[in-house]
């Protein structure tokens, strides 16, 4: 059986790898090695989207409406609509894009900084990205520690507001322990806060940098206990959480899109630390009549039917995919885990 999984594994990753090597709009990118460093760490992967011929990374801002990943899978522009009294033209800042209409967050009176307290130093960064920082913030009421994701709304694009929209909606919706919790939105300052539950074990990307592969082919990771082997057991426990969101997910109509070793994090440094799915940018609701179209993902864990497939609009036979998409890229996360 362990064979079997492992060779399985190592069948759907290569594949994956020649998809995106054929796949319209991956053709430029130079595809990086699927072992990297001294250890076999896996390397860092970018999420990306399809535009015209061309790679754009999922931070840059969106130019052309018809094939981004933020609108209809069809291609179409009237499910797009910011606000009915607003302009949709790409560029427009937030200024003239008014939340208010379409709003994910309610007017509300009570400050960010009345109910946590941020730490802005730089031992409270957590992480940046282009248009977001997240920090450290302690609720005053109760102690507890959080994640604070402030996220720039100037000159935001409005398939980069749909998008969020979209995941805050989608975040709102679920609960299950294995999926991050998001608690609260506050939105001032010329930016959106997104509170969310702290997870310090940080991303499973980083967990596996820390893996020591031996000749034996013995795997081993150190914790508060010391050095601890890296068992199969422990890899089933790993993908068992995976399997668990995305199954919760897909119940509830929605696909991730995105699954990949950084978009998991673990909740503690411990041992018995539980996995977390995050970042729903890329995610879509879906139905089991109509297909998903749009060509995303991250190169390496980006399932074949996603690389090919053709919107209905295209004028040619159209083949779109379905959730099962998410299933491919579990299985090269369970590959780069056990190799």
């Amino acid at each position: 059986r362990r064979l079997a999984m492992r060779f399985i594994c190592i069948l759907l990753s290569f594949a994956s790898i020649n998809g995106c090597k054929s796949a319209p709009g991956y053709g430029s990118i130079k595809m990086l090695r699927l072992r990297g460093g001294g250890h076999g760490a896996p390397v860092r992967t970018r999420s990306v989207i399809e535009r015209t011929g061309s790679v754009i990374e999922k931070k840059d801002l969106i130019q052309d409406n018809s094939t981004a990943a933020d609108l209809a899978d069809g291609g179409t522009k009237k499910n797009v609509s910011i606000d009915a009294s607003s302009s949709s033209v790409p560029g427009t800042p937030l200024s003239s894009i008014s939340l208010s209409t379409e709003s994910i967050v309610a007017r509300r009176y009570t400050k960010l900084n009345d109910l946590y307290k941020i730490d802005y130093g730089e031992s409270g960064v957590l992480g940046t990205g282009t248009f977001s920082t997240v920090r450290i913030g302690t609720c005053r009421l109760t102690g507890v520690k959080y994640a604070v994701k402030a996220i720039s709304l100037a000159n935001i694009q409005p398939q980069t507001l749909v998008r969020l929209r979209r995941e805050i909606q989608v975040l709102r919706s679920l609960r299950h322990h294995n999926i991050i919790r998001l608690h609260e939105i506050f939105e001032e300052d010329g930016a959106l806060h997104m509170v969310t539950e702290l997870c310090t074990g940080g991303e499973l990307w980083h967990f596996l940098q820390k893996v020591e592969i031996f000749p034996d082919g013995e795997k081993f990771y150190y914790s508060a206990h010391g050095r601890v082997e890296l068992t199969e057991n422990k890899v089933a426990s790993i993908i068992r959480g995976v399997v668990e969101a995305i199954a919760y997910c897909h119940n509830r109509q929605v696909c991730h899109r995105d699954l990949k070793l950084e978009n998991l994090m673990l909740s503690t440094s411990g041992d018995e630390a539980e996995l977390k799915l995050i970042d729903f940018g890329f995610c879509k609701i879906f139905n089991s009549l109509d297909g998903m179209y749009a060509i995303l993902g991250s190169p390496y864990y980006v399932a074949p039917e996603v690389l090919k497939a053709k919107a209905p609009s295209t004028g040619s036979k159209s083949s779109g995919y379905g959730p099962a998409a998410d299933m491919w890229s579990i299985g090269v996360i369970t590959y780069m885990i056990l190799c």
